[in-house]
């Protein structure tokens, strides 16, 4: 917010020449004083909710995983893009609808996998267990799928909620394109 400042003294002549000093002076910088307070105040978060939604994500995953293996009827690491090519092109002979930038491989990204949802069920049953794994990931640090010997250390959410129940992060209002806080 100081350094805001400083550069909207610097630029108070060029703000009022463009006309885009009312969006500045009553909207730009309130939202930097608000996202400031709530960087150092913290958001609440309900600790025991979001454990309970990674476990409820978590057994989503499992179940995703045993539906997927059994429509797929083998066993293969989703994760694993060599596998995934094998299983989609080589196994069941789906066409190639996008290739790889960098090597001209099949791709087995996003757009590729909706693409190829529209023709057989394994592809969307990727595309959901992605999703799950990542909003696993994203509340506890963890994806959801069973590794054994390797324990994984909680990143997620979880992991950013102190002592008093906030998570405190740096919101910043420019610096996207999409305009979302980043």
């Amino acid at each position: 917010s100081f350094y805001t400042g400083v550069l909207s003294q610097r630029f108070k002549a060029e703000l009022v020449e463009e006309e885009t000093d009312n969006l500045f002076w009553h909207h730009a910088m309130p939202l930097k004083r608000t996202l400031t307070r709530m960087t150092y105040r913290g958001i609440q978060a309900d600790r025991e909710y979001i454990k309970h939604l990674a476990d409820r994500y978590r057994r989503l995953v499992q179940e995703k995983r045993y539906e997927l293996f059994d429509v797929a009827k083998c066993e293969f690491n989703q994760a694993s893009t060599p596998q995934l090519v094998k299983l989609l092109y080589h196994d069941f002979q789906l066409p190639i609808t996008r290739t790889t930038e960098k090597t001209g491989a099949p791709s087995t990204d996003k757009i590729a996998l909706k693409d190829l949802a529209e023709i057989h069920p394994v592809p969307q049953l990727i595309l959901d267990l992605r999703k799950l794994c990542k909003l696993c990931s994203m509340l506890d640090g963890n994806d959801g799928i069973e590794r054994s010997g390797k324990k994984q250390e909680s990143y997620g959410l979880l992991g950013h909620i102190d002592q008093q129940g906030r998570v405190h992060t740096n919101l910043l209002s420019s610096g996207t394109v999409s305009g979302r806080l980043c």
